[in-house]
């Protein structure tokens, strides 16, 4: 079960109703045996050096229930005027890293090689 968000992390935005919404989504997925997750959300262009960590991470980490969301996906990267993740020498590029080693986040390079685990 997921949540669309991109108003609440934005300029106009207010980033702890963010936190509410994901709770709100947590506790509404777990009554049904779903799983909970941020499904879309980004900062077009990341004009916030600090972005990752204290928006983002930030109203994940900030409530019990919303830590719980089993994953995010922030949109895509079109052109160098329409993206949602930094690229090399962007100015939030640093800030992706220390959210990327946040030791609640789970990025694909650390999963084990699932193919090629034995389960039987």
């Amino acid at each position: 079960m997921g949540l669309d968000d991109y108003h609440d992390v934005g300029d106009s935005g207010d980033i702890k109703n963010l936190t509410n919404r994901l709770s709100m989504v947590v506790k509404m997925a777990e009554s049904r045996g779903k799983v909970a997750a941020l499904t879309e959300t980004g900062y077009e262009a990341i004009p916030d050096q600090n972005w990752w960590t204290d928006k983002l991470l930030n109203a994940i980490k900030s409530d019990p229930e919303a830590k719980k969301i089993a994953w995010l996906l922030v949109w895509r990267n079109d052109r160098p005027t329409h993206h949602y993740a930094p690229y090399p020498d962007h100015i939030s590029a640093s800030n992706f890293i220390d959210f990327s080693n946040d030791p609640i986040m789970l990025f694909e390079d650390k999963l084990p090689d699932l193919y090629s685990l034995s389960i039987y």
